[in-house]
């Protein structure tokens, strides 16, 4: 299942960005409309170059009106996701963004998908070390309802970019126009609220780097859903984060709780085990 490895490797990725960009909010050297806008840049001016130079087959949009749903959905969800960012811990965000994974079994079912019985146990046994968590104190309840919104959208979210490129959309060119849209929305809302210069940013090595990071982590991300089912990836790519996340919350944040954070690491990472298998 090549989606795996992708999807792992795009998340280690996505982990150093995001660990660069909270450290800057919090030393308020960005906004999170800078650091949205640093996150979505440079997969924006890939996806242009895989669709331009590198796209065998027809670059077309077939569905249009599911495109747009998703544009609107994805301006909202990336504003939470930024902020769940900023306000809660590393793990806790790793940790509770796992609670997608049941809403796209559903969905993925209703697309015709098959999930087998060993995949559903993989499922369960990570959704059983969420609940441990929340019942031990593993969790940091601060940003929690940005991320409990950022959760629920990414599962729409997911379902509907799974659908347009499961139904004739292009995939590079509906990443492509879905980065440039939310690269539009954060640039303004950088430069004219915040008062800050988004491109100079670009500039600092520190912030290149957080760029180009979230920039190839987002389209090895992306490439994984084509290799699976929505679930299964957002399985391994949510587990992923559990992991790379407790080590940069312990390692870089000095967050507590980690024996019992360890415990459940041990569960999801079991699931995702379990996911892989055939």
């Amino acid at each position: 299942m090549l989606g795996v490895p992708f999807a792992i490797l795009g998340t280690l990725f996505e982990e150093v960005s995001t660990s660069i960009g909270k450290s800057a909010v919090k030393k308020r050297q960005e906004s999170v409309y800078a650091m949205g806008f640093l996150d979505m840049i440079w997969g924006a001016v890939f996806f242009l170059i895989l669709a331009l130079f590198f796209h065998n087959g027809p670059l077309t949009i077939m569905s249009w009106w599911t495109l747009g749903l998703r544009l609107v959905l994805e301006i909202f969800q990336a504003y939470f996701v930024l902020e769940a960012i900023a306000k809660c811990d590393r793990s806790t965000f790793g940790f509770v963004r796992v609670g997608t994974i049941p809403i796209l079994l559903i969905v993925d079912t209703l697309l015709g998908y098959t999930i087998s019985p060993i995949h559903l146990i993989g499922i369960g046994l990570i959704c059983a070390s969420l609940l441990f968590l929340f019942m031990n104190h593993g969790i940091n309840r601060r940003g929690l309802g940005y991320l409990i919104l950022a959760t629920i959208g990414s599962a729409i979210t997911i379902s509907l970019y799974k659908y347009n490129i499961s139904h004739g959309n292009s995939l590079e060119l509906e990443q492509f126009i879905a980065s440039l849209v939310l690269v539009i929305f954060f640039y303004i809302m950088s430069r004219f609220r915040e008062h800050e210069k988004p491109f100079q940013l670009l500039l600092k090595p520190r912030f290149s780097l957080q760029a180009a990071t979230m920039g190839v982590g987002n389209i090895l991300c992306s490439f994984a859903y084509i290799f699976a089912p929505a679930s299964i990836i957002t399985s391994v790519t949510r587990s992923s984060t559990i992991v790379f996340a407790l080590i940069s919350g312990r390692a870089y944040f000095h967050e507590r709780h980690v024996a019992i954070k360890f415990f459940g690491l041990i569960g999801c990472v079991a699931g995702i085990v379990l996911l892989t298998i055939r």
